[in-house]
């Protein structure tokens, strides 16, 4: 039994054992294989940075609002791939409104994407920073 990286010579192995595991293969990251004696891949594992929203609640609609819009800009400077959060069932078409993906149905956990910033939301971050002669981290 061998550990190693993947290689693209595996994308058919790997498509078989997830489909029969019922998941997808994972379209980012660093997946590792198992591979057997054989040259039989019998596991993988991907290995990916996430951050989390927890916990991420408000009684009111603007508060929501601008945290939510406060987080994401925050999340871009950082240059934070994905996020994702555990959400309640009322909260499901929310966060898909907002770009969020459910990817556990089971777990109820949603994930978004993100996009790196643009040149406008630079500029407007440099233009706050300076406003108010602070910096965000």
């Amino acid at each position: 039994m061998k550990v190693r990286s993947y290689i693209s010579s595996d994308e058919d192995q790997i498509q078989e054992l997830a489909k029969k595991h019922d998941i997808a293969v994972p379209e980012y990251g660093e997946l590792l294989v198992a591979e057997d004696n054989d040259g039989k891949i019998v596991g993988i594992i991907n290995l990916r940075t996430v951050i989390m929203i927890e916990p991420f609640i408000s009684d009111n609609p603007m508060a929501t609002e601008k945290l939510f819009d406060e987080a994401m800009l925050r999340l871009k400077i950082k240059r934070a791939p994905i996020i994702r959060a555990f959400i309640k069932d009322n909260n499901l078409d929310l966060t898909e409104k907002v770009g969020f993906n459910e990817v556990f149905k089971e777990e109820k956990i949603v994930e978004k994407i993100i996009e790196p910033l643009t040149e406008h939301e630079i500029f407007k971050l440099r233009e706050r920073q300076f406003k108010t002669n602070t910096k965000i981290n």
